[in-house]
């Protein structure tokens, strides 16, 4: 990977500088590691596991997303069909006076 590389070029100059920015030299090395780990997770099967892992998470959101839109959706028509009612009742008692 490209990254890699141009890490190892700063790495080789930190390493120059290293008795006074030790520091310095320390992060790069860590980040080094970091993205090396992160480029390994997205090889082979754990490439498809984390591919795997994503899509049936989006399901899950996706199966709650679909319930709460339905149940909005329903008190929608709850509200609808209460103030009708309310309306019509609201008009009998002014029918009888």
């Amino acid at each position: 990977m490209e990254v890699f590389k141009d890490i190892a070029k700063i790495q080789e100059v930190a390493a120059a500088l290293s008795g006074k920015n030790k520091d310095f030299y320390d992060s790069f090395t860590d980040l080094g590691a970091k993205l090396k780990t992160l480029d390994e997770q997205w090889e082979g099967d754990d490439k498809q596991a984390l591919i795997t892992q994503i899509n049936g998470d989006y399901k899950v959101y996706s199966e709650f997303y679909d319930i709460v839109n339905k149940f909005v959706a329903h008190l929608g028509l709850v509200v609808e069909k209460t103030g009708s009612v309310e309306k019509d009742n609201i008009a009998r008692v002014n029918n009888r006076g």
